[in-house]
Protein backbone atom coordinates (compact mmCIF):
# COMPACT_ATOMS: atom_id res chain seq x y z
CA UNK A 1 0.00 0.00 0.00
CA UNK A 2 2.75 2.46 0.88
CA UNK A 3 4.43 1.63 -2.45
CA UNK A 4 1.26 2.63 -4.31
CA UNK A 5 1.03 5.81 -2.27
CA UNK A 6 4.65 6.63 -3.09
CA UNK A 7 4.09 5.84 -6.80
CA UNK A 8 0.98 8.06 -6.93
CA UNK A 9 2.90 10.84 -5.19
CA UNK A 10 5.72 10.56 -7.76
CA UNK A 11 3.25 10.57 -10.66
CA UNK A 12 1.53 13.67 -9.26
CA UNK A 13 4.92 15.32 -8.86
CA UNK A 14 5.86 14.55 -12.49
CA UNK A 15 2.47 15.85 -13.68
CA UNK A 16 2.93 18.99 -11.58
CA UNK A 17 6.39 19.57 -13.05
CA UNK A 18 5.03 19.07 -16.57
CA UNK A 19 2.18 21.52 -15.87
CA UNK A 20 4.59 24.06 -14.36
CA UNK A 21 6.90 23.77 -17.39
CA UNK A 22 3.91 24.18 -19.71
CA UNK A 23 2.64 27.24 -17.84
CA UNK A 24 6.15 28.78 -18.07
CA UNK A 25 6.36 27.96 -21.79
CA UNK A 26 2.99 29.62 -22.45
CA UNK A 27 3.96 32.90 -20.73
CA UNK A 28 3.83 35.90 -23.02
CA UNK A 29 1.71 36.94 -25.96
CA UNK A 30 0.42 34.70 -28.75
CA UNK A 31 -1.57 35.88 -31.77
CA UNK A 32 -3.15 35.01 -35.08
CA UNK A 33 -5.00 37.35 -37.48
CA UNK A 34 -8.06 37.69 -35.25
CA UNK A 35 -7.06 37.26 -31.64
CA UNK A 36 -4.29 37.91 -29.12
CA UNK A 37 -3.84 35.66 -26.08
CA UNK A 38 -1.67 37.01 -23.29
CA UNK A 39 -0.61 34.58 -20.55
CA UNK A 40 0.69 35.92 -17.24
CA UNK A 41 1.21 33.24 -14.58
CA UNK A 42 -2.27 31.71 -14.08
CA UNK A 43 -4.10 34.53 -15.88
CA UNK A 44 -5.12 34.81 -19.52
CA UNK A 45 -6.31 37.90 -21.37
CA UNK A 46 -7.98 37.37 -24.76
CA UNK A 47 -8.18 40.41 -27.04
CA UNK A 48 -10.26 40.21 -30.20
CA UNK A 49 -12.36 42.42 -32.45
CA UNK A 50 -16.13 42.15 -32.32
CA UNK A 51 -18.33 42.13 -35.44
CA UNK A 52 -18.55 45.95 -35.39
CA UNK A 53 -14.77 46.30 -35.15
CA UNK A 54 -14.63 47.25 -31.46
CA UNK A 55 -11.79 45.70 -29.48
CA UNK A 56 -13.02 43.26 -26.84
CA UNK A 57 -10.72 42.22 -24.00
CA UNK A 58 -11.73 39.37 -21.69
CA UNK A 59 -9.79 38.31 -18.59
CA UNK A 60 -9.67 34.71 -17.36
CA UNK A 61 -7.99 32.69 -14.68
CA UNK A 62 -6.65 29.42 -16.05
CA UNK A 63 -6.42 25.95 -14.60
CA UNK A 64 -4.22 23.48 -16.45
CA UNK A 65 -5.46 19.93 -17.03
CA UNK A 66 -3.48 17.53 -14.79
CA UNK A 67 -2.05 15.76 -17.87
CA UNK A 68 -1.11 19.01 -19.63
CA UNK A 69 -3.53 18.34 -22.49
CA UNK A 70 -5.20 21.72 -22.16
CA UNK A 71 -6.66 24.23 -19.76
CA UNK A 72 -9.91 25.68 -18.52
CA UNK A 73 -10.26 29.46 -18.76
CA UNK A 74 -12.71 30.82 -16.17
CA UNK A 75 -13.98 34.31 -16.99
CA UNK A 76 -13.24 36.96 -14.35
CA UNK A 77 -16.23 39.13 -15.36
CA UNK A 78 -19.68 37.92 -14.37
CA UNK A 79 -21.74 36.71 -17.31
CA UNK A 80 -18.80 36.07 -19.63
CA UNK A 81 -18.64 32.42 -20.73
CA UNK A 82 -15.89 30.11 -19.54
CA UNK A 83 -13.75 28.49 -22.24
CA UNK A 84 -12.09 25.10 -22.59
CA UNK A 85 -8.89 24.86 -24.63
CA UNK A 86 -6.99 21.80 -25.73
CA UNK A 87 -3.30 22.04 -26.52
CA UNK A 88 -2.86 20.32 -29.88
CA UNK A 89 0.80 21.27 -30.28
CA UNK A 90 2.72 22.72 -27.39
CA UNK A 91 4.79 25.87 -27.42
CA UNK A 92 7.77 25.11 -29.63
CA UNK A 93 9.81 27.43 -31.86
CA UNK A 94 7.37 30.30 -31.31
CA UNK A 95 4.25 28.42 -32.42
CA UNK A 96 1.30 27.11 -30.43
CA UNK A 97 -1.79 25.24 -31.63
CA UNK A 98 -4.88 25.31 -29.43
CA UNK A 99 -8.26 23.71 -30.02
CA UNK A 100 -11.55 25.05 -28.73
CA UNK A 101 -14.73 23.21 -29.56
CA UNK A 102 -14.18 22.18 -33.18
CA UNK A 103 -11.97 25.16 -33.98
CA UNK A 104 -8.19 25.19 -34.19
CA UNK A 105 -6.18 28.28 -33.29
CA UNK A 106 -2.71 28.43 -34.81
CA UNK A 107 -0.84 31.08 -32.85
CA UNK A 108 2.62 32.56 -33.11
CA UNK A 109 4.48 34.17 -30.26
CA UNK A 110 5.04 37.91 -30.35
CA UNK A 111 8.25 38.76 -28.56
CA UNK A 112 7.86 41.53 -26.01
CA UNK A 113 6.81 45.08 -26.85
CA UNK A 114 9.95 45.99 -28.81
CA UNK A 115 8.00 46.36 -32.06
CA UNK A 116 5.86 49.11 -30.53
CA UNK A 117 8.77 51.34 -29.56
CA UNK A 118 9.39 54.34 -31.79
Amino acid sequence: NSFCTLLNCCLRSVQHERMTALVKALQGEWCDEDVVLRFERDALTVTSASADGAVVETAYTITMAPDGSGFTAVAVAAGAPNRQFGIAAGPAAGALTLTEGGATLSLRQTYGDDEDDE
